[in-house]
């Protein structure tokens, strides 16, 4: 008998070995490619996005924001009480912030996934697998991040969700190896991606010759900030002392996971609704070691690592959203209203999307929070500066037309109204799309730059059509691609757009509807448009650029009105000073 089976993953345990079922499948993240397990059953259905309509992701950005001012109120009492502490509420939203809140984004839009499947289709049968429960416990909220992007993981958080929906008797359950969650991890696009930021031996052990000074007095604490190599090591010079770099503390103690102890911490929070309920319940099982049976690691590391204890300020961009080590020290200093921190921005969304919680978070944590051009009247947190690093112009023969791509992060994990909600097959389809409207003039000196080095290209490619037809690429630094580029498009409201703007590099940005502006945006967004810099239809933007290829770039770039509409949005969104180590100086001795 035919049935209808629900799937969440690709994992082939999980799918039916009858050929003749038909499959309802979560969401496209459970898809490896366009030709994957999904075509060999009878039928297929993938469930869409929630979030295709703008409106609904407006209100669930609300709500989940109540949901997570409720939780992290609650939550740090209780963990104050557990480890005998009397921490401020910000020292809570700096150290456990990050994994709350995405844990809370994740959770609901795997929610929503089996809920509308549901709803819009029968299902007859889903498979389970036995999963050891104690593998799914992260240590911090790296290992947690990195959990969420395998499909192991995905597979028993969505087991716990569909048992709230399905009966027992539609359940069936098979064994799985024991060894495959740490092969899903290895594999795993973000752990693929951390891996090729690091830095090669050479460089890495050079600059880690700097922490062997002694930090531990330092008045300017730099980490993370963004700038660069070289700018961070001229700051910490001019300000009389050196660099941080590269610090790092895997040190971890064995500790069991202690269930009982979870449950009477984190269990006594009250309910709203079904999914509040199943939310609350399980906060307390995925809740990191760290934040509870391996606390003293974090205390461990604060009194023992070279690091400043007693710092005027602090200077970071990157290290309070995934280093939880660096969250608990930073956050423990600053309860003592002795220390300010200065948050850099260091992303291309902040500022101009309609709803980004990191940058809210950011904000809210931070004593001044330097954007790269962009303010609020009402904040005096927020302060317009410059971006941190900048491109620099190299004179080098130009005949490319380069794509920058982003990588597919299969499972949704970023609460932003940007790439974070856009479907990365509705997005790799504009792209083919768009590189089909191109004169073969143009596409054969197309590039299509790799996120990072070594990304096999099937992983960015998901419809298999643009492989062997265009030119995959990323031996260059990303300064050096720009250099060699007549004109850069981009398909996605980024960081290196925001780059190449800075740069006042020919650029061309093609977006659709996930990527909605803010309401003080809009009104640069449409000079852009007028002057063909943005578009919103792909056909449009093809039709230009044949047109502009065959006449003269530079013409179009550097006329009046196409450089003031530049001008603009460099002045709102990506200010640019080459005496950036000056401003940053200047900026952290007066606080």
């Amino acid at each position: 008998m035919i049935k209808n089976y629900l799937i969440a993953t690709p994992i082939k345990e999980s799918l039916p070995k009858n050929k003749n079922n038909k499959i309802v499948i979560l969401s496209e993240s459970a898809l490896i490619n366009e030709n994957g397990f999904q075509k060999k059953y009878n039928k297929f259905f993938v469930n869409d996005s929630r979030w295709k309509n703008n409106k609904n992701f407006s209100k669930d950005f609300a709500y989940l924001n109540k949901i997570f001012e409720r939780l992290i109120i609650l939550i740090s009492n209780q963990l104050n009480s557990y480890h005998k502490k009397n921490f401020s509420l910000r020292f809570w939203k700096i150290l456990i912030g990050p994994w709350l809140s995405t844990f809370i984004h994740i959770y609901f839009e795997r929610w929503n996934n089996v809920q509308s499947s549901l709803e819009k289709f029968k299902v007859d049968k889903c498979i389970f697998l036995n999963l050891k429960e104690e593998q799914f416990i992260p240590y911090d909220h790296k290992n947690f991040i990195y959990f969420s992007q395998s499909d192991i993981w995905n597979q028993f958080l969505y087991q716990k969700i569909i048992s709230v929906f399905l009966n027992k008797e539609k359940i069936a359950t098979k064994n799985l190896p024991s060894d495959i969650l740490d092969k899903e991890i290895s594999n795993s696009i973000l752990n693929k991606f951390y891996k090729a930021q690091f830095l090669d031996y050479v460089k890495k052990s050079f600059m880690k010759v700097f922490n062997y000074f002694d930090h531990k007095n330092d008045t300017y604490f730099l980490y993370d900030t963004y700038l660069g190599f070289k700018n961070e090591l001229k700051l910490s010079l001019k300000l009389k002392q050196f660099p941080i770099f590269s610090l790092s503390d895997d040190k971890k103690s064995k500790k069991e996971t202690d269930y009982s102890m979870r449950k009477k911490v984190l269990n006594s929070i009250s309910k709203k609704n079904k999914f509040e309920k199943n939310l609350f319940e399980n906060i307390n099982f995925f809740f990191p070691k760290i934040f509870l049976e391996n606390y003293d690691d974090l205390e461990n590391f604060s009194i023992k690592s070279n690091i400043p204890k007693k710092p005027k300020v602090i200077f970071t961009s990157n290290s309070l959203w995934y280093d939880t080590k660096m969250a608990y020290h930073i956050g423990k200093l600053l309860d003592n209203k002795k220390t300010k921190l200065v948050h850099g921005q260091h992303g291309g969304c902040f500022g101009l999307v309609k709803h980004h919680w990191p940058e809210k978070h950011e904000i809210e944590i931070s004593d001044k929070f330097l954007t790269w051009g962009w303010g609020e009247k009402k904040n005096n947190k927020i302060k317009k500066f410059y971006i941190l690093k900048n491109l620099k112009k190299i004179n080098l023969k130009k005949k490319n037309l380069m794509i920058p791509l982003r990588p597919r992060k299969r499972y949704f994990h970023s609460l932003e109204s940007s790439s974070g909600i856009e479907s990365y097959t509705k997005y790799i389809s504009n792209i083919g799309f768009f590189l089909k409207k191109l004169d073969s003039s143009i596409t054969s000196n197309t590039i299509l730059r790799l996120p990072y080095k070594n990304l096999p290209i099937e992983e960015v490619d998901f419809y298999s059509n643009l492989n062997k037809k265009f030119n995959f690429y990323n031996a260059d630094n990303f300064n050096a691609a720009c250099a060699k580029s007549k004109l850069i498009v981009h398909a996605s409201n980024s960081t290196p757009f925001l780059e190449t703007m800075s740069a006042n590099i020919p650029t061309i940005l093609i977006l659709d509807k996930y990527h909605e502006v803010r309401q003080e945006m809009k009104f640069i967004f449409k000079i852009l448009k007028e002057n063909n810099i943005f578009f919103n239809n792909t056909n449009l933007a093809a039709k230009f650029i044949n047109k502009l290829w065959r006449e003269n770039i530079d013409t179009w770039w550097q006329a009046n009105k196409t450089q003031k509409a530049i001008k603009l949005f460099q002045d709102n969104c990506v200010r640019k000073n080459d005496n950036i180590v000056n401003e940053c100086h200047n900026l952290l001795t007066k606080i």
